[in-house]
C-alpha cells in the first residue's frame, strides 16, 4: 500500500481501491484499506461505511459474530462523530442489516426507528423553508489591546448565542465550522429580524433583506418595514 497518503487526493486513490476488493469481494482487503484512511483521517465518512459493509458481509460469508460486531461499531462510530449527517440513515440502515443477521428483533426495530427518524429530520431540513446567516470565526479578536478585550469580546459571544438558543436558532448541522464562517439558521423571520440576520443590497439604500434557503434555492426576501419598526423599539 502507498506510504504517502496526506492529501485527499491520495486517500481517495486508498478508497477505490478498497472499493474494488469489495465488489470482487476480497473483504479482507477491503478492510486493510479502509483501516489505513481512517488512521489518516478518522472522520472519513465512506471508509467507515465501507469498513461496516466489509465485516458484515465478510461475517455473512465465515458465519463469524465477531465481524458482525465490528461492523456495528464502524457504523456507531459514524453516527457517535457525527459524520456527514445528511448520510446518518445509512449507518442507522446498515446496523439494521447487521441485527437482522444476528436475529435481535429488538435491535432491529430500534435501529429501524432510529433510521427513519434521522432520514425525516435530514427531509425537514432540506425542504422546510428557513433563513440563514454566516457568522465569522477568524479575527473576532482583531485589534484587541489587552487581555479584557479578549474577555469583552468572548463574553458578548456567550451572551449573544445563549439568547440566540433561547429563540431556538440553530447551528446549521450541514454545513462546516472548520473554515472561516459558522452558518446559522432559524425558519421564523421575526426570530430572523430580531438576531439582526439582515443584510442589504448593493444600490438599495432603502430596504433590508434576509436570506432564505427554501430547499431548492437561496434567495433574498425583503423585510416588512413595519417588523423593522418593531424591533427598534
Amino acid at each position: 500500500m502507498e506510504s504517502n497518503t496526506s492529501d485527499h487526493k491520495n486517500l481517495k486513490k486508498l478508497y477505490d481501491k478498497g472499493y474494488g476488493h469489495f465488489k470482487n469481494e476480497e473483504f479482507n482487503k477491503t478492510i486493510e484499506y479502509c483501516t489505513k484512511i481512517i488512521e489518516l483521517d478518522s472522520t472519513h465518512y465512506s471508509a467507515w461505511y465501507l469498513l461496516g459493509k466489509a465485516y458484515l458481509k465478510r461475517g455473512i460469508k465465515d458465519s463469524n459474530n465477531e465481524d458482525y460486531y465490528k461492523a456495528i461499531e464502524s457504523y456507531r462510530k459514524i453516527i457517535d462523530l457525527n459524520i456527514k449527517k445528511s448520510n446518518l440513515w445509512h449507518a442507522w440502515e446498515g446496523m439494521v442489516s447487521v441485527y437482522e443477521e444476528l436475529g435481535n428483533d429488538m435491535k432491529v426495530k430500534e435501529c429501524h426507528d432510529k433510521r427513519k427518524e434521522a432520514e425525516n429530520e435530514y427531509i425537514e431540513y432540506l425542504t422546510k423553508p428557513k433563513y440563514m446567516s454566516a457568522g465569522r470565526n477568524k479575527w473576532i479578536t482583531a485589534g484587541a489591546g489587552s487581555i479584557d478585550d479578549f474577555i469583552k469580546t468572548f463574553e458578548a459571544l456567550a451572551k449573544k448565542f445563549k439568547q440566540w438558543k433561547e429563540w431556538g436558532i440553530k447551528l446549521d448541522p450541514y454545513s462546516s465550522t472548520e473554515d472561516n464562517y459558522a452558518e446559522f439558521y432559524t425558519h421564523d423571520m421575526d426570530v430572523a429580524i430580531k438576531a439582526n440576520f439582515m443584510i442589504t443590497l448593493l444600490g438599495d439604500d432603502e430596504n433590508m433583506y434576509l436570506l432564505k434557503d427554501t430547499g431548492k434555492e437561496v434567495k433574498e426576501v425583503k423585510v416588512p418595514k413595519e417588523l423593522l419598526e418593531k424591533h427598534k423599539n
